[in-house]
């Protein structure tokens, strides 16, 4: 597990995406599962306004950086790739 830290706008999100698709393009994973937290915008946590859709949408402009549209889009189709909220994780195997 890797944690990282730091200011809005510097690239974790896009550094993590980025090594999930390298991963994923070398067969060392079968899939992946972006996740963040699911909180609403006045909570203390979860700084980003908008709904849960609008904040996973800051996965896929690395995702589209990395891979064509279709691509993408066929990934998504098979289940490849998931955006699930934490929240919505707790069971999952």
């Amino acid at each position: 597990m890797v944690f990282g830290i730091g200011q809005a706008g510097i690239g974790k999100t896009c550094l993590a995406v980025a090594q999930a698709v390298t991963s994923l393009l070398a067969k060392r994973v079968k899939c992946i599962i972006l996740t963040r937290l699911a909180v609403e915008a006045s909570e203390k946590v979860g700084f980003l306004s908008g709904d849960v859709q609008g904040k996973a949408n800051l996965f896929l402009g690395p995702l589209y950086d990395m891979l064509d549209m279709d691509r993408v889009d066929r990934l998504f189709e098979r289940d490849v790739i998931e955006i699930a909220p934490i929240a919505f994780m707790r069971g999952q195997p």
